[in-house]
Formats: structure tokens, sequence, C-alpha cells
């Protein structure tokens, strides 16, 4: 079987399949689980604030003075500021950052592949987390309610909308090249199974994406230890005391001494 290491900034993750697959259903799969994580990951990162101050108050009064001082006022005048107790806060929070921790970047560098299903079930996990600890439901312009609900609606015009790619029409690129939606994968590889192809995503009719540049540990450990040699020779430089033509190395005679069993010898004090 062979192994698509997909990788886009923090996301990574390994997607497996055939050389006879056809590139269009790869590039479907493979993009719909790059946009599901980025769900995933805004959905952990608001749920504290859907925990601790409830939905989200109308568009047009985001911002806004609250007309009566709620139980627990957002900051930022976003949401209603009546949240839930700290019980259910923690339990909510708690159901949702484990549902995240379903999808591990770290498979992918041990070379293990992340399964669509898997996903679909963290975000099962977080809808019926929220759907617990708000039985009434969400208003449905509540963004915690669109990232759960919607596919790619939730980011229009907004800034996360870069890190989503349309599945129907974007591309994913490999060796210089964007895979055509009309062919096989084994256009590309050949006939071997048993290997991996590292891709990236691009949009469609633009360039190839800019390389990743990801740096191996081994590579990290060399340069820090070039770098921890360069201070200490700097530290040398600057130190430009005599104190060392005290020192017993510093003794032009010291070889002398030692051989003629001189070298140490201490008279008694008085």
């Amino acid at each position: 079987m062979v192994k698509i290491f997909f990788v886009k900034d923090s996301i990574k993750f390994i997607y497996i399949t055939h050389p006879t697959h056809s590139c269009d259903d790869i590039t479907k799969t493979v993009l719909e689980m790059n946009n599901l994580i980025v769900r995933l990951k805004y959905i952990a990162a608001g749920i504290e604030d859907l925990a601790h101050y409830g939905p989200s108050r109308k568009p047009e009064e985001r911002g806004l003075s609250y007309a009566t001082p709620p139980t627990n006022p957002d900051p930022y005048k976003q949401r209603v500021g009546e949240g839930l107790s700290a019980e259910a806060s923690t339990r909510l929070i708690s159901q949702v950052q484990g549902a995240l921790k379903m999808y591990d970047p770290s498979l992918a560098d041990r070379r293990r592949d992340t399964l669509p299903s898997t996903l679909h079930n963290a975000l099962d996990i977080m809808k019926g987390a929220v759907m617990i600890a708000f039985p009434q439901l969400l208003p449905p312009y509540d963004p915690i309610s669109l990232l759960l609900h919607t596919e790619m609606d939730w980011a229009a015009g907004h800034q996360t909308s870069k890190e989503l790619y349309n599945p129907s029409s974007d591309v994913l690129w490999f060796a210089s090249s964007a895979l055509s939606r009309d062919a096989l994968l084994e256009a590309y590889i050949g006939r071997n199974d048993k290997t991996t192809i590292r891709v990236r995503p691009g949009r469609k009719g633009k360039g190839a994406p800019a390389k990743e540049t990801e740096m191996s540990e081994e590579k990290k450990q060399m340069m820090s230890f070039f770098y921890k040699k360069q201070k200490e020779l700097e530290e040398l430089e600057k130190d430009k005391s005599t104190d060392y033509a005290s020192k017993e190395y510093a003794d032009p005679h010291g070889m002398k001494k030692n051989l003629q069993g001189i070298g140490d010898i201490r008279f008694p004090r008085k």
C-alpha cells in the first residue's frame, strides 16, 4: 500500500491508498481530512469561551455593552455571559480536548496512518459533548455551531479560510507536479505499492506551493552543538587575561621537573 504523507504547516498525517486508485479520489479524501483537522482544532480552541461565557450574541450585538449585566460577562462582549457551571464547564472542555487528541500528528513521524473515520469520530464526540452541555442547542450563528455543522461556510471571508482547501477543485502536489484528477496514482509512482510519497496542498490554477522547511532532529542537535562551541570560542576570545601564566601547564620547565621527580616538592611551613 502507498503511504500519502500530507504536510501543511502544523498539520501532518499519513493516508494509505493504492497505485490503482484515482488521484481524484485521493485528492478529495486527503483535502477533506485536512479541513476536518482544521475544524477540530478551532472547536477545541473556542470551547473554553463557550463553556465560560455561553452562546454567541447576535452578530449585530457583538462588541456592544450589555443592556443587563450577565452572570459572567465576556470581556470581548462576543457571548451572552451566561456560561455553564464549573463542573459542567470542566466536563465539556475535557471531552472536547480529549476528542482532539484522537488526531495525533506524531503518528506521521512514526510512519503510522490516520483513518478518516477517526477524525469523523472525533467530530461526533465534540458534537455530542456540546449537545449534552447545551440541550437547547446553540444559535446557528454561533461560531462553534458553524464549526460543528458546516464544512467550509464557517470560514468564508475569514482569515482561517486560507487553511482550508476545496476537495472538489484544489490539488495535491508531488515531486513538483500537481496530481491530475483524471489520472491514476500509478501514473506518477508506477506499480510500486510499498512506498511513501510526500504531498502538499495547492490552489487550483496556482503554482506549486512553497516547500516545507522541516529540520531533522539530528540536524537540530548538530546545530545546537556548533552554536555552543561558537559561544565558547567567543568567550575565550574575549578573555585577554594572563592568569594562565601561573598555571602548572604553562611552566616551560614542567616536563624536566616531572622527569627528575621534583615537580611537586613543597617545603614545610615554619
